[in-house]
């Protein structure tokens, strides 16, 4: 298993035309510009899908901050909605996890103007940080293993 996360990059969100598919290291704004050469078109959405390796079963803390809308959701559960055609919003949402691998999908659209997404998590006893606070990485797990999933805000 890779240390990345699989990505769809859609050029056209009102028809689903897909302009690439792949992986990338991070979920982030940063991601985006790479993907698009530093010129992403005016309209796009991107879906980010991992897994998240739980070791220590609890409450845990996601957030997303970005301009347009975002969402997170857990093991097909939404988490975080922080959708809508908006400039830039953190929002946060929390849920109890089991120890274990748990789907994640962050979703991103961008209906135009500016754009920024980050996303991250934490366990209810610990902030969400500016660097990876866990694991989650692209296709099932293997038995104990983890790899490192970058996040870049925090939460409050």
């Amino acid at each position: 298993m890779g240390r990345r996360t699989s990505v769809r990059y859609v050029t056209n969100p009102a028809t689903g035309q897909t302009g690439r598919t792949g992986v990338d290291r991070d979920a982030s704004t940063d991601a985006i510009t790479r993907a698009w050469n530093n010129a992403p078109p005016e309209t796009f959405r991107v879906r980010w899908t991992g897994f998240l390796v739980v070791t220590q079963p609890g409450v845990y803390t996601f957030a997303t901050s970005s301009d347009d809308g975002s969402a997170v959701a857990i093991d097909g559960e939404r988490v975080v909605d922080n959708t809508g055609d908006h400039g830039l919003v953190t929002k946060t949402g929390r849920v109890q996890l089991g120890r274990g691998p748990h789907l994640v999908l962050v979703d991103y659209l961008q209906a135009g103007g500016l754009y920024a997404m980050t996303w991250s998590w934490g366990a209810r006893t610990l902030p969400c940080r500016r660097y990876p606070r866990g694991r989650c990485g692209h296709g099932a797990p293997a038995s104990g293993e983890r790899t490192p999933f970058a996040s870049s805000i925090r939460c409050s």
